[in-house]
């Protein structure tokens, strides 16, 4: 008899950006959170972190999630008001609905995309 081996399934990332914002080089990824997901709606976490594996995000950024009618909810955004390591939002999102992602500064090159679930 074999003995039973279990695999732990960490979350993968969906997406990710490359963001050249005031001169430096971030990373905005979108991974699933399936430990929080339900029947009706599924889990997403949301993160802007440096390039730097030391790097910081300055005070003053905002990361910030809309409707994809432009419009806010609640616990939408996440501002660093010190340096911080990261800046993340998470949501549950409905299927077929759509997400629009900002940040502040903007990105160099920044175009709006709706992403659906």
């Amino acid at each position: 008899m074999q003995p039973a081996i279990a695999f732990r399934s960490l979350p993968t990332t969906v997406l990710m950006r490359q963001l050249s914002i005031a001169g430096d080089r971030y990373t905005l990824s979108i991974s699933p959170l399936p430990e929080h997901s339900t029947p009706e709606a599924s889990a997403w976490r949301f993160e802007l972190r440096s390039v730097d594996p030391d790097g910081m995000i300055p005070t003053g950024f905002k990361l910030r999630l809309l409707t994809e009618d432009l419009q806010p909810f609640e616990h939408n955004e996440d501002e660093s008001s010190e340096p911080t390591a990261a800046l993340a939002v998470e949501v549950l999102v409905a299927p077929e609905e759509g997400l629009v992602w900002e940040i502040e500064p903007t990105p160099d090159g920044y175009d709006r995309e709706i992403l659906h679930f």
